[in-house]
């Protein structure tokens, strides 16, 4: 849901209409929750053209008209917007769990949306479990850190790495395995596609979808 209204004015259902219209080209998890929220609130999407992803920041089309760029800060940061305007609405979305993401139209930050990626009902227990078996979990994702940091504490993860790029988590993976007297071995658990550099990386490597041998 858009949780703020930036430069342009633009009100919540049209951020979420023009995002939703940027999404409909990706395959991402997020995407599809986006494209959730636009068809609940009885939102036409419009046609987007010209899409284009650029993996760990976001994607961009154009809309109407209209260039729409919707992702992570560090892609406004990289577009040369300043996601600072939202500073207060990113740090209450993100105690609560929610990763923001950033709406910019023509040019000009426009609006903050926030989702979350809640944990299975047996998340917790699955951590303890390995925890049990003499695992140290860790989470390495490209989500905001505060994020993160709750969703890991609800499940028991205290070691996190966050607002870490796809092409980055092989060397976070290679940063724990250099981590301790002597080197560690680390299972690496991602989706296949994205995160396929670090799977390769791993000492093992479980790939939790298509795109990975």
């Amino acid at each position: 849901v858009a949780q703020g209204v930036g430069e342009q004015g633009i009100g919540e259902d049209e951020a979420l209409r023009l995002a939703a219209a940027v999404e409909a080209k990706s395959e991402h998890p997020i995407a599809a929750a986006i494209l959730r929220a636009a068809t609940a609130r009885g939102l036409v999407v419009p046609k987007a053209d010209g899409f284009a992803a650029d993996p760990g920041f976001g994607a961009r089309a154009t809309v109407e008209g209209r260039v729409v760029a919707i992702g992570a800060d560090r892609l406004m940061t990289k577009l040369g917007l300043d996601p600072s305007a939202f500073a207060a609405d990113a740090e209450r979305l993100g105690a609560l769990g929610r990763s923001p993401l950033y709406l910019a139209v023509e040019g000009r930050l426009a609006a903050i949306l926030a989702v979350a990626d809640a944990p299975k009902p047996a998340a917790a227990r699955a951590v303890a479990a390995l925890k049990a078996q003499g695992l140290t979990p860790a989470m390495i994702t490209g989500d905001d850190a505060r994020a993160a940091r709750a969703v890991a504490q609800a499940v028991g993860v205290e070691k996190v790495e966050a607002g870490v790029p796809p092409a980055q988590k092989a060397e976070a993976v290679a940063r724990l395995q250099g981590e301790g007297a002597s080197r560690r071995r680390v299972i690496f658990v991602g989706d296949g596609i994205n995160d396929a550099p670090a799977l390769a990386r791993a000492d093992v490597g479980l790939a939790m979808g298509d795109g990975t041998d």
